[in-house]
């Protein structure tokens, strides 16, 4: 029997009340019992399934804002944008997705291009620098390896240095690795300074890292540990003052009463560190404004907790004398000073600046009243002198100290709940304030203030100072843009602010509103008058001449930087289709077939359908493919009017001739879906023999028949088998038959002795799990006896069944060095992974012959199946023997090493293919008819190794498909695109 595909799925059928004849009188199923039939011994013919529950966690970080000074070595910031050379019109990308990508502008901006790109790939931390000088790209990535640093840690921070000047074939020079993972970074002239952590929340350890470039080299120059005491670095500040250059890097962590301050001098443009000094200060410190240097002095501003007054939240003002020393310093009396609320409430820090001898401090109480201190700090060894407080409605959380026509002033974004708010709804709001010199002190007070309240907003104004860009359009007159999420729709953008300090007036300006899909950055692109907003998916291009009035700018271009490929098709020997998912259509791009990663600007054709992907396949040069639609209903609850929730409306199967590209359509009856039925979760598989595909759709089964679906009657006797409460039926084709399988919960609850249980997470349970074969006669299905087997089925010879079972767990997902299709968070793992040789001694009852420890279900071909360890760089390709026993022919690999695991068997144009993948490379080994393995050399589109057999940069090996000569392999990988596999 030749073996069919493997889908499991889960449906949804209605609760029916049939009494289920598989499981065991209940007064059995006692917990001694399940326990014992829970285990995997030769001889069994019961069995149970023991399901551990394990719980997940999730882990989140901040960071503060910026500061960013200059000199005559230059502080560069590192962010995932860049603009190129002076005059080229390029825009330099970090994308998740498709890499490094180089934009060009040069046909106008209405008509941007994706001039080349380059594959670097991150799940972590990614960011990058432009050297102008030298026309090179800096890229830093946090990456998994599999050897170890010194800190016995996997994580380790690359550093690719990529050269533009061709920016249609961005090329690498060299690269390098510091251990641990990256905090964060800054560029100061030709030298890279990193902090970088070793990653063990339990025994944390930091440390700052120079590397020098060169034209062609990285050199690693220097690297001192940062203070430790278990705790994580919050800020990193570089700062310059009287010609010479500081890191200044806080540690925290939660038990502490003060963060460290580490203080580094990097001056020497050499690139070497010189520990200065460590300081404790009072509190906590947040942003990187809140440490800055002046006046040979280390400033300090923290949110501390008082001693006295009901231990209530203060701010403090702390000076440090800049002199090395291996003691740490706490500050002197007369060099710190505090401030606070003074009705006994907590002051939460907000914003830092400093202009000239001036310190502004703007911090909140819990009544939202706002206090903006003023300090002057023109003799630090004298101390800090308070000059005054002002209060205003509302609170400030970025302030931006502007100079003009010999007057100070401050421009404020923040919040305010106005008295007229209905449900004490806040608005962001912008305040500008003027700081007066008067004889023989300051004044400051507000001089303009604007209430933003024609949309609904929500911005994060704590984010770091990069996500905020301040224009001057002409003598004393500002544009600040900021980003913002438009509640109407969800939308990102961003809000437009117009400061004029001629009339010191404010006004609101223009709505930035992108795309959908989630925004990285909105940035002003000097170099073609432009604001941008780049997703992973989407450059969209807004004129600057647009931002000024009030209103919603209008998009002058939308440029694709991504597309999710589901599946790539040959349709003749020079064009192939791209099935391309978007949110609410699926869209068949023709492409040249020797272009399978063609962007959209190459596209020859296009067919677009209208609806949600659900499910396809393409059989006979036929594109079978299932859609939903959603209908909006309004949320009824006023406080969230602008929210619409969407329901499932209906779903279409179409049938696309992929050689004509004709559509035809046809509505499936979902009778089952009720109209109340709101939070429907479409879930659809199939499966499939060489004459049938049988489909599970919500809670119903269909039969695809002369290209239409048509529902499948279940017999009654075994409806009661198609239930789904425990989400574990399952079809499967094998050969030419197909079995259903699933399990069914007992609970032993007439046990003698009593067993503990957690009512939300019971730490065992106990699953009986059964395999039936079913028969389809037209539409009718119809079912044999159960056999009570353990795992599902995945292959039969003769008289024994194979089957696998997998326990698993859950944890946040961690894909190495690449990302996983679609961005998911979460991924399984598999826990004890068996596979059973079952012999059929009965009609109603299978015995254990053999047990494998072993997960097969990714290798299952032919009536053989193959593992994989990584450890001796060994392939097994095991049969059955004619007692049921499973029998191995072990393979050892000359180019296999260790740190790869199996990623899959595939059968391409009748040809079972093995892919073992090893980081971001790929093997291919051919089977053979006589079940031996044929290395195959390969290189691949992107492959940095062209000699070396192997693939570079495969994340995901579910669609693979191939040209009609079989010398390519084309493999879908969803919003990374088309790779190709070049068979040598």
């Amino acid at each position: 029997m030749k073996m069919g595909l493997f889908l499991c799925f889960f449906i949804s059928l209605a609760v029916l009340a049939q009494v289920n004849p598989d499981l065991p009188n209940p007064t059995i199923l006692t917990q001694k019992y399940l326990e014992e039939i829970s285990k995997r011994e030769i001889g069994q013919k019961s069995f149970a399934m023991k399901q551990n529950n394990y719980r997940f966690g999730t882990m989140a970080s901040a960071r503060g804002g910026a500061q960013m000074e200059a000199g005559s070595r230059e502080i560069q910031e590192s962010d995932v944008y860049k603009i190129g050379k002076k005059g080229k019109k390029e825009l330099f990308l970090l994308n998740q997705y498709r890499g490094f990508q180089v934009i060009s502008f040069e046909d106008g901006l209405e008509n941007p291009k994706i001039a080349g790109r380059f594959p670097v790939y991150n799940n972590w931390n990614s960011e990058m620098y432009y050297i102008e000088a030298q026309d090179k790209v800096l890229v830093v990535n946090t990456e998994y390896t599999y050897s170890q640093n010194y800190w016995q840690s996997n994580y380790n921070t690359i550093l690719y240095l990529i050269d533009v000047a061709d920016s249609s074939s961005p090329k690498i020079i060299t690269q390098t690795n510091i251990p641990g993972y990256l905090q964060e970074s800054r560029m100061v002239g030709d030298v890279l300074y990193t902090i970088t952590n070793n990653g063990n929340w339990n025994e944390l350890k930091a440390q700052i890292t120079s590397v020098k470039l060169s034209n062609s080299t990285l050199d690693t120059i220097d690297s001192k540990q940062l203070h430790s005491d278990n705790r994580w670095v919050r800020t990193m500040n570089v700062v310059k003052d009287n010609n010479k250059f500081y890191v200044i890097s806080t540690l925290s962590n939660w038990r502490s009463t003060g963060d460290f301050i580490d203080v580094h001098d990097i001056t020497s443009d050499k690139g070497e560190i010189v520990k200065v000094f460590t300081a404790k200060a009072r509190g906590a410190i947040s942003e990187r404004s809140e440490t800055f240097m002046h006046k040979k002095h280390l400033f300090a501003v923290s949110n501390y907790q008082a001693a006295t007054a009901g231990s209530v939240q203060r701010i403090s003002v702390e000076a440090f004398p800049v002199a090395k020393t291996d003691t740490v310093l706490e500050s002197k009396e007369n060099m710190r000073i505090s401030v606070g609320d003074t009705n006994g409430l907590h002051a939460s820090l907000q914003d830092v600046r400093v202009s000239g001898d001036l310190l502004y401090t703007f911090w909140v109480p819990a009544n939202n009243i706002d206090p903006f201190d003023l300090f002057d700090i023109s003799e630090p060894s004298k101390g800090i002198k308070h000059l005054g407080q002002l209060q205003f409605d509302g609170w400030i959380s970025k302030a931006f100290p502007i100079e003009f026509n010999g007057k100070k002033f401050v421009l404020g974004l923040g919040w305010i709940v106005p008295p007229t708010a209905e449900n004490g709804r806040r608005f962001p709001q912008a305040k500008l304030f003027e700081v007066k010199k008067e004889t023989n002190s300051y004044k400051h007070q507000v001089v303009a203030s604007l209430t933003l309240d024609s949309d609904e907003v929500w911005a994060s104004l704590n984010d770091l100072d990069k996500y905020f860009e301040i224009l001057e359009e002409a003598p004393g007159v500002f544009n600040i843009l900021f980003p913002v999420t438009f509640s109407k729709g969800w939308k990102s953008g961003a809000k437009i602010v117009n400061a004029d300090l001629n009339s010191l007036s404010l006004m609101e300006g223009a709505s930035i509103v992108a795309e959908r899909d989630w925004l990285k950055r909105v940035f002003v692109n000097k170099e073609v008058r432009a604001v941008n907003t780049f997703s992973d998916m989407n450059l969209g291009s807004f004129n600057l001449v647009d931002i000024n009035g009030k209103g919603v700018a209008k998009v002058v271009s939308v440029l694709e930087l991504a597309r999710n490929i589901l599946d790539f098709h040959a349709i003749s020997f020079s064009e192939a289709i791209q099935i391309v998912k978007n949110d609410k259509s699926v869209e068949l791009r023709t492409v040249s077939l020797e272009k399978s990663d063609s962007e959209k600007a190459e596209v020859l054709k296009s067919v677009s359908i209208p609806g949600i992907y659900q499910w396809h396949k393409i059989k006979n040069n036929k594109l079978f493919l299932i859609t939903s639609t959603n209908r909006i209903v309004p949320n009824a609850d006023t406080n969230y009017y602008w929210y619409q929730n969407e329901e499932f409306d209906s779903a279409s199967i179409h049938v696309i001739d992929l050689a004509t590209s004709v559509v035809n359509s046809q509505k499936i009856e979902l009778a089952s879906i009720r109209e109340n039925n709101r939070y429907f979760y479409f879930n659809i598989q199939s499966t499939s023999t060489e004459t049938q595909e049988l489909f599970t759709i919500g809670d119903e089964l269909f039969v695809l028949s002369n290209e239409s679906l048509e529902k499948v009657k279940i017999e009654e006797s075994c409806q009661y088998f198609f239930k789904n409460t425990n989400n574990s039926l399952s079809l499967q084709a094998i050969g030419s038959d197909i079995y259903a399988y699933n399990s069914f919960k007992v609970s032993g609850e007439n046990d003698e002795t009593e067993v503990s249980r957690s009512t939300r997470f019971p730490s065992v349970t106990y699953n009986m799990p059964f395999a039936k074969k079913i028969t389809l006669n037209q539409n009718n299905l119809s079912c044999s006896a159960s056999l009570n087997v353990p795992g599902k089925p995945v292959m039969i010879d003769q008289n024994f069944m194979i089957t696998s079972e997998n326990e698993r767990g859950f944890y946040p997902r961690i894909s190495y060095s690449y990302l996983p299709v679609g961005g998911g968070r979460f991924g399984g793992y598999a826990m004890n992974s068996k596979t059973y040789s079952l012999k059929f001694n009965s009609a109603q009852e299978v015995e254990m012959v053999d047990i494998l420890n072993r997960d097969i279900t990714s290798g299952v071909f032919n009536k053989g199946f193959i593992t994989y360890s990584s450890n001796e760089s060994r392939i097994d390709i095991w049969s059955v023997n004619a007692e049921g026993e499973l029998v191995s022919k072990p393979s050892y690999l000359e180019n296999g090493g260790a740190n790869s695991s199996m990623i899959t068997v595939k059968k391409i144009n009748k040809r079972d293919f093995l892919f073992i993948k090893s980081k971001d490379k790929v093997d291919l080994y051919e089977i053979s008819s006589t079940k031996r393995l044929a290395k195959r050399d390969v290189t691949s589109s992107f492959d940095l190794d062209k000699e070396d057999g192997s693939a570079e940069f495969i994340f995901s090996m579910e669609a693979i498909s191939a040209n009609p000569e079989l010398t390519k392999l084309y493999i879908s990988q969803g919003l990374f695109g088309v790779t190709e596999i070049i068979l040598k």
